[in-house]
């Protein structure tokens, strides 16, 4: 199937909330630290696969990058000290906001709304946003906008807040406010350790996790590499047997519901808070690459993930009309994108690595 991709103008980079946070964090270590030496510190570019259970169903689940993220990861692995507050407790207690980092998990659909807390919060806790003030007197907390001169704040409505007081699932256990301590943060030897490493070794590492060993503790493991696009396709093709089967495949209609809600919730992570799933972020990793790196030639991969990256917002696109109405077109072409990005991105991984010399490095440790 011949892919034909839009080329869109505008990209935003580095305006997912949870990188925001974690880069005003860093910056207060080292106040001039690029963006992209933050998204390689946090994992960088990825294509990792999970299943993750919701009810007594499970479903799969995509991360572009960033992966050290998530909430349950973020703290643990670069020992983070911090304090966890219970939401009551916080918003009654006293707060300094010039000595602390007050970090919330959230997600998109409880901002700037007044009723959020019976809605769908399955994946609460993939993502977080630093608290920049409280007005007890609006009840909202306000969050750091991107243009501090002239960005808009966005806010969570407490009195809504409070009713997830006890609340808890599986990727955060208790939800709560997280305190760290500045200083604690700025004299943290892991976070210091990463911030003097190179670009060059941290790309390295990242693409190595990819392709080859994970080496991160995760406390839900998933497959990333060849084999996450190969899954994707077979859970995908599976799709398009039950459609072709024209109601004559076993459990079909609940087979097409449970596929609507994979279909959204793949289509949701895709695009949240990035618009080409990082794969513009990568880019800027690569620029930067090419300016410090005499001996490498970033040019013909940017054209790699220039193109990926379109796919990958395609694909995003493309989930939200097979949501409204599934046909066995749609999931051709969307098998066809899955098929392009493994062979584009895993072959431009592998080469990136070999011009940074990950392979001659490993046969001259043997």
């Amino acid at each position: 199937m011949k892919l034909n991709l839009r080329i869109e103008v505008i990209t935003i980079l580095y305006r997912e909330c949870r990188f925001r946070t974690a880069l005003t964090m860093f910056k207060e270590v080292k106040p001039d630290i690029k963006n992209s030496e933050v998204f390689n510190i946090l994992g960088g570019i990825s294509n990792s696969l999970y299943a993750y259970d919701v009810g007594n169903l499970q479903f799969y689940i995509l991360s572009g990058g960033c992966e050290r993220l998530r909430t349950e990861n973020y703290f643990d692995y670069f020992n983070i000290i911090h304090e966890k507050v219970q939401i009551s407790d916080f918003l009654q207690g006293d707060k300094d906001f010039d000595r602390y980092f007050y970090i919330l998990p959230l997600m998109a659909t409880m901002l700037n709304t007044y009723e959020f807390a019976n809605a769908d919060k399955s994946f609460l806790g993939c993502s977080f946003e630093m608290i920049y003030s409280y007005s007890k007197e609006e009840n909202k907390l306000f969050f750091e906008p991107m243009d501090k001169e002239n960005g808009k704040f966005e806010w969570i409505y407490t009195t809504e807040l409070l009713k997830l007081n006890e609340y808890k699932n599986d990727l955060i256990g208790d939800y709560v406010v997280y305190k760290v301590l500045k200083e604690d943060f700025i004299s943290n030897r892991s976070i210091n350790h990463y911030i003097n490493m190179p670009l060059k070794n941290l790309v390295i590492d990242n693409l190595s996790n990819i392709l080859y060993d994970y080496k991160d503790y995760e406390k839900f493991p998933g497959v990333r590499g060849d084999i996450a696009y190969t899954n994707l396709i077979k859970h995908f093709s599976k799709l398009k047997e039950v459609v072709q089967s024209k109601g004559n495949y076993k459990n079909y209609n609940a087979l097409l519901k449970y596929y609507k809600v994979q279909i959204i919730y793949l289509r949701n992570l895709i695009l949240s808070g990035t618009d080409t799933f990082y794969r513009g972020e990568f880019i800027d990793t690569l620029k930067d690459l090419n300016a410090t790196l005499v001996d490498f030639d970033g040019d013909k991969y940017i054209k790699d993930f220039e193109q990926s990256g379109k796919i990958w917002r395609n694909i995003g696109r493309l989930l939200m009309q097979l949501y409204i109405d599934i046909t066995e077109e749609k999931v051709d072409k969307l098998l066809a994108y899955l098929k392009a990005l493994q062979k584009i991105e895993i072959k431009s991984f592998e080469n990136i690595l070999d011009d940074l010399g990950y392979f001659s490095q490993k046969v001259s440790n043997i």
